[in-house]
């Protein structure tokens, strides 16, 4: 797993996901990107701050079961990267039990329990 974060308050910008098969980076369309839609309380980020982001996606059932590694990015207005996750997954119809995560990185992760397996 791979993390980075900003060090610069953030008011406005996007999410952006890759699924990462045999290296190479493949864009998943996310129906809504916009950063502030998700982030509570409100879209100003701290530095260092603990931040809670709710995102629900559904992945279709016609999608084939693979092992990926997903990067999701949080990037702020001129495209930095404000946090950078990358992470082994499988996708799946069947989504694992959900958990209460507790920070971001937690939320972020919950959500892709619901959408992927994780690998050993």
């Amino acid at each position: 797993m791979e993390d980075c974060t900003g060090n610069e308050v953030i008011k406005s910008g996007k999410i952006v996901v890759h699924g990462i098969i045999g290296g190479i980076p493949i864009p998943f369309s996310l129906p809504d990107n916009d950063l502030c839609h998700f982030v509570k309380p409100g879209c100003t980020i701290q530095p260092n701050a603990i931040e809670q982001m709710d995102y629900e996606l559904f992945v279709k059932e016609s999608y084939p079961s693979i092992h990926v590694t997903i990067k999701w990015e949080l990037v702020d207005e001129t495209g930095g990267d404000v946090i950078c996750i990358k992470f082994p997954a499988q996708l799946s119809s069947t989504p694992p039990p959900p958990q209460r995560p507790t920070t971001l990185f937690g939320h972020i992760r919950q959500l892709f329990k619901k959408w992927f397996h994780f690998g050993a």
